[in-house]
């Protein structure tokens, strides 16, 4: 039995106006639909995509009124299951109505797009590949971060993402949906022999200095000034969780694209109790991980190799000599404790 209830014109779905389909998750605390979601489903929708918001909020008929002229149906449903179980029930739904366009998968914890979001979808078209996404991550293993994934009618067709899709992820806390949805999706259609494309892809250079972190947060400002890739985690300007020194400088990145944009994303984080004076912090040492990574992305995209391999082998060797001096530490720590 589905534990959800459409909630859309009168409890009624509209009819189908394209072939491709977006399902974009949704949750706020505040149960509402705020601005900044508002714009980023027009954009979607201007780029050719019917849309189904699948909302874990418990929104009242004003808020679901806001988008009626945007999406094409809403879903309510219960706080369970994260993303994936929000985009399980859509395409239980929906999917079968869109069998020769795209899917696009798509959800509110970002803040875009900051300019237009047509060339970025044209870029992820062009790759031709089943499944494509925007940021390649290697956070508890190597996979496409969850988004914004756009599927070609081979790549939701697949028994691959159906495998990954029919799960009951409802019943699922938020480290095994990771594991079992985002992670494993990647995983699926490469062992189905399906191949995967990002713009921004993370090498085995990159690899050694991002370390386990998102690279949303640790190169946020590369992503947008160097991939043009146009967005900004919610998480980065609300929480700033790796203390990221940089980010006040969103402001100008935004406002100069999308002023619209910056007073929205201004207006949200004083809602949802953002710090917003956290992101005043010192620029990292130059012989810190982060900088280290900021050389690294640059000099990639500046096609400067050796400039890469030098970098990277700075760093090496600083990971080294800061592992010997850390072995050596306890070596004393072990002597001194025992005379």
């Amino acid at each position: 039995m589905l534990d959800t209830q459409i909630s859309i014109n009168n409890y009624s779905i509209q009819s189908k106006s394209s072939k491709n389909l977006c399902l974009f998750a949704h949750f706020d605390k505040h149960n509402i639909i705020d601005e900044y979601v508002l714009r980023y489903l027009q954009s979607i929708k201007d780029n050719d995509f019917d849309i189904i918001l699948i909302s874990t909020a418990k929104l009242d008929p004003v808020e679901i009124g806001k988008c009626t002229d945007i999406c094409r149906g809403v879903i309510v449903r219960n706080n369970l299951g994260l993303d994936f179980a929000s985009w399980a029930e859509g395409y239980k739904r929906f999917g079968s109505d869109y069998h020769d366009g795209y899917l696009l998968l798509s959800n509110d914890s970002v803040y875009g797009p900051i300019g237009d979001l047509g060339p970025i979808i044209q870029h992820l078209r062009l790759k031709r590949v089943p499944l494509a996404g925007l940021v390649e991550s290697i956070q508890s293993g190597r996979h496409l971060q969850s988004w914004f994934l756009l599927l070609s009618p081979e790549g939701h067709h697949s028994d691959a993402f159906k495998q990954i899709i029919s799960q009951n992820f409802s019943k699922m806390e938020k480290k095994e949906i990771i594991a079992k949805g985002e992670i494993q999706l990647t995983d699926a259609m490469r062992s189905f022999g399906l191949e995967i494309a990002s713009i921004f892809t993370i090498d085995k250079a990159t690899n050694s200095m991002i370390g386990n972190f998102n690279p949303m947060h640790s190169a946020w400002f590369q992503i947008i000034n160097d991939f043009k890739i146009p967005f900004l985690k919610v998480e980065l300007l609300r929480d700033n969780p790796l203390g990221i020194y940089n980010i006040s400088e969103w402001r100008n990145i935004v406002s100069k694209e999308s002023p619209d944009l910056a007073l929205m994303i201004e207006k949200h984080l004083i809602r949802t109790s953002a710090n917003l004076n956290q992101n005043k912090l010192k620029k990292p040492a130059f012989f810190s991980s982060q900088a280290f990574l900021e050389r690294e992305i640059g000099f990639r995209r500046q096609g400067s190799n050796l400039k890469r391999k030098m970098n990277e082998l700075a760093y090496v060797f600083l990971a080294q000599v800061a592992k010997l001096a850390f072995a050596l530490r306890r070596k004393i720590s072990k002597f001194k404790f025992r005379h």
